[in-house]
This record gives structure tokens, sequence and C-alpha cells, in this order.
């Protein structure tokens, strides 16, 4: 039935090379201590991972936390945003002719990942309400209860739209910088406020947009502070994204370490 399989009588014939019994015995003790330290290394590893990943999150809720005591602005989003849309409902194809139309898979981590794009014909009438400027904050809908409201700031160049599972919110910028909403959209505390106004359905969760305009936020009243502290939140991401990328360089480098053991150990050099 197009299935592959050997025979007993073929596996029993493998020819294994080994050693007297009291040298097999002390290559696996040799082994297994190589794999007790190498289950460590994965341990740690496992661990600093996460720690990387929740310290981005644990800097920002330090930061906005105490915005209040500093005299922080205590308002709404929706008192930052200017106009909100839904995306387009088309259906998208593979045709690169037309407008690359960005979907909640898109965002990944509080970034847009331009990998795996539909395609779009945008009429003219509909270009201002679908195309995308810079500084627009893309909000994931529609969702898995842990992943609905995840957002992402829109930089690109180029003409890009948005699917029906995405809120394009359009900020005032001469009152609040992108990045740092977004960062704080992402935040635990965003996190936690999406999670309590969602809307469940069969497999799904959703936030609309006014439940979205309602979330509290606290914002310095300075353009300024709020510039700096979004670009030290950007550099802090960045180092991070760097010990993660080590974390999997020393991830594939261990899953490789004990087939090295094996093979040594049966070439007789362990």
């Amino acid at each position: 039935s197009g299935k592959n399989r050997i025979r007993p009588e073929q596996f029993q014939a493998v020819t294994i090379p080994l050693p007297p019994l009291p040298e097999q015995q002390r290559i696996v003790k040799r082994i297994e201590d190589l794999s007790v330290k190498l289950a460590e290394a994965r341990a740690f590893r496992r661990s600093a991972d996460t720690e990387s990943g929740q310290l981005l999150n644990s800097v920002i809720h330090q930061i906005f936390s105490g915005g209040g005591a500093r005299g922080w602005l205590q308002k709404t989003l929706g008192d930052y945003v200017l106009d909100d849309c839904y995306g387009t409902s088309e259906k998208t194809t593979d045709d690169q002719t037309g407008i690359p139309i960005l979907r909640m898979g898109n965002i990944q981590e509080g970034r847009l990942d331009f990998r795996d794009l539909k395609y779009l014909p945008i009429a003219a009438s509909n270009r201002d309400k679908f195309l995308l400027r810079k500084g627009d904050i893309l909000v994931n809908r529609t969702n898995s209860a842990e992943l609905v409201g995840k957002c992402a700031v829109f930089e690109a160049d180029g003409e890009y739209g948005f699917a029906s599972y995405l809120i394009r919110l359009r900020l005032n910028t001469e009152r609040a910088v992108p990045g740092l909403v977004s960062y704080y959209i992402n935040s635990p505390m965003g996190r936690d406020y999406m999670f309590r106004e969602r809307k469940q359905m069969t497999g799904q969760a959703n936030v609309n947009a006014t439940k979205l305009k309602a979330l509290p936020i606290t914002l310095p009243p300075s353009l300024d502070e709020q510039r700096q502290i979004s670009a030290r939140l950007d550099a802090l991401r960045t180092r991070v994204d760097s010990l993660q990328s080590r974390q999997t360089d020393i991830a594939v480098e261990l899953d490789a370490l004990l087939p090295a053991v094996l093979d040594k150990a049966f070439k007789g050099e362990l």
C-alpha cells in the first residue's frame, strides 16, 4: 500500500560493533552522565529563554503602573483615537497584482511579519478606508482568548491593506506616540483588559472597537517623554531579541550534541 517496511531477518542481520562488556558498561555510564548534564543544560536554556521573554513585560508594567503618581494623564484609548476602521472582508488571493493584505497571522510578538501575504485589488473608492498609513495600529479583534487584542504599529513603505479580523486605529499623533500605545496594549495590563472584556464565541474570542477604545491608559502629557520611553523600550526589545536568538542557536547545538556523542561512542572515541 505504498509503505516501506523491513523484515525481521533483515534487521537481525545488522552487524553492531561492540567492545567487551566492561568497556560497554563504561561507555553507557559515560553516556548517561553526559545525558544528565545535557538535560540540565536544556532546562537552564528554557529558563533563560522564559526570563528574557518576561523581561520586557516586567519593564513595561513598571513604567506604566507608576505613571499616575508622576502626573501622567489617566484617560481611555479612545481619547487618543482620531479614526478606527474594520478591515476588508473581501476574499484575498495569491495574485500579486493586487494590494498586499495584512491578516491576524501577520501580527507576531508586537510586530508585523510581512511573510505569507495575500492580495486584493482595492477600489479607488475604498483606498482611504483600507490603505494603511505609517503610525496606524492594527489590533487583532478575533482570535483565541489569549491572543485577541494583540497589536502592532504599521511603519512599512508601500501600499498595504488589512483584513476584516483586524481593527485599524489612527491616533492623534500630537497627543500620543503610536509605538508607546502599542506597547501598552500588548502589556500585561492591556492583555488583562482584553481578556476580561472579550466576547467568547465558538472556539474564538472577539473584542469590538467600542470595547477597545474603552481601554484605560495612562500616558505622559509630554510627547517628548513618550518618545523617549518608546525608544528605551525599542532598545530593550532589540536586546531581548538578540538573547532569544542566541538561545535558539544554543538549543540547536544541544540537540546535536547527543547524536555526536553516540557517534563517537560507536567509533570507539568516547
